[in-house]
């Protein structure tokens, strides 16, 4: 368990710092602004969406700094947005429709489609990491079925 903790504990904390020095910096330009908060949760969205690959950029592909994840996941959210983004959406709507049931159960339940959704992210991003959209077409075209 240390092992598999340690190996990516500093890289989360080297992408948190980041993300506090950010958030600080932010606070200060926006502190004062009429609609500051506003400003705020609307950057705080935005850093959402461009971060939204870290995790994957860092347990799958080991970047280690703060900035090099960053860039690692905006990098590749530029290249496969659609992609990545889509089924995100839906999995976030998923959680979001689903009706509220008794506390123990609801936290099964969640915790259970929340699991599924983490691994299907892994395999998506092992899958799109380093390939372009034209490559995966030319990759995969041999494995259509033939007809129409």
């Amino acid at each position: 368990m240390g092992r598999s903790v340690g190996a990516y504990f500093w890289s989360i904390i080297n992408l948190g710092f980041v993300l506090w020095i950010g958030q600080l910096l932010a606070g200060m330009l926006l502190g004062r602004a009429p609609n500051g908060a506003l400003l705020m949760q609307g950057l705080t969205w935005v850093v959402f969406v461009l971060l939204n690959a870290s995790l994957e950029a860092i347990y799958q592909r080991g970047t280690y700094g703060g900035l090099a994840t960053v860039q690692k996941s905006i990098s590749f959210l530029q290249q496969h947005w659609i992609e990545w983004l889509l089924p995100t959406a839906a999995i976030v709507a998923l959680l979001y429709l689903l009706p509220d049931f008794p506390l123990l159960l609801d936290a099964v339940i969640k915790g259970a489609i929340i699991h599924v959704a983490m691994v299907f992210r892994g395999h998506l991003f092992a899958a799109l990491d380093g390939s372009t959209h034209r490559q995966r077409m030319f990759k995969y075209r041999g494995s259509w079925p033939v007809g129409g």
